[in-house]
């Protein structure tokens, strides 16, 4: 079974790669290669990329999928990512697309990296194309640029980076288990610092949402307030019993929850 194989070379011609620009460029190249992986359902790990066949001189090197995959996934990759390069519609998703254009937005004006598809498992020679920053309004086409609004989100607090320019903080979303990047100023951090008092606090952030319209999700949030959402008592949270008793059909509540957490009947 082939293998699939990505050929990458970066500042032909020239000596060497600004360390800074290599580690960018690599990260993004990785999760777009990712990405796709999982867009044409390629078995096995989608983060399992190796790079290989290091060549001296700028930057090239082979990037192999580590898992064996049938003819047709590996005729399937390269016509996506044919799609993806040429800014057609096709099996990747919008933001496959999405991140491919970052791998070029790394770049100078002036600079090109080429990708060498493998049309075929006999090739030897991949046929290369060039990405630059100039492509960039061809990839995205008709990509939605992210809609800016007011409004908030809710959910608990995940993780929080205060020496980061700017400081932010990360929010489990509880609806969509969304991790939604929060950035505030230094006016907002006494609000921040008391909902961290309360453990697992549920928290309402307040702000400028920027949301990706071609998913449907929010991607930042540029806090103006946070707020602790209120706790029920336990009265309360009673109450909730028994207010649906066809919720779970003919299984019992037990029966139910065990069912929803993959337990088998001996367990």
């Amino acid at each position: 079974m082939p293998r699939v194989r990505i050929a990458v070379e970066m500042n032909k011609g020239r000596i060497g790669v600004p360390l800074h620009k290599l580690g960018e460029v690599v990260k993004e190249t990785e999760n777009f290669l990712r990405m796709l992986a999982e867009d044409v359902e390629l078995p096995g790990d989608k983060r399992q990329w190796l790079g290989l066949d290091f060549q001296s001189g700028s930057l090239k090197f082979v990037a192999e999928y580590a898992v064996p995959v049938e003819l047709r996934q590996f005729a399937e990759f390269g016509s996506s990512f044919d799609d993806v390069r040429r800014g057609r519609a096709g099996r990747a998703r919008t933001s496959t697309r999405t991140q491919y254009a970052r791998i070029a937005e790394q770049l100078d004006e002036d600079e090109t990296i080429d990708f060498g598809v493998y049309k075929s498992p006999e090739d030897a020679v991949p046929e290369f194309v060039s990405l630059s920053k100039r492509d960039l309004a061809l990839i995205l086409g008709d990509v939605q640029k992210p809609l800016e609004s007011h409004g908030a989100v809710q959910g608990i607090i995940h993780s929080l980076f205060i020496g980061s320019q700017p400081p932010h903080f990360f929010v489990r979303e509880l609806s969509t288990d969304d991790l939604i990047k929060c950035a505030y100023q230094h006016t907002v951090y006494p609000q921040l610092a008391k909902a961290l008092q309360r453990e697992a606090a549920v928290v309402h952030v307040y702000g400028r949402l920027k949301t990706n319209m071609d998913e449907r999700k929010v991607e930042q949030v540029t806090v103006e307030k946070i707020d602790l959402a209120d706790e029920l008592s336990e009265q309360e949270f009673n109450k909730f019993f028994g207010c649906s008793p066809n919720l779970t059909g003919h299984m019992t509540t037990q029966e139910f929850i065990d069912r929803v957490r993959g337990r088998n009947d001996e367990a």
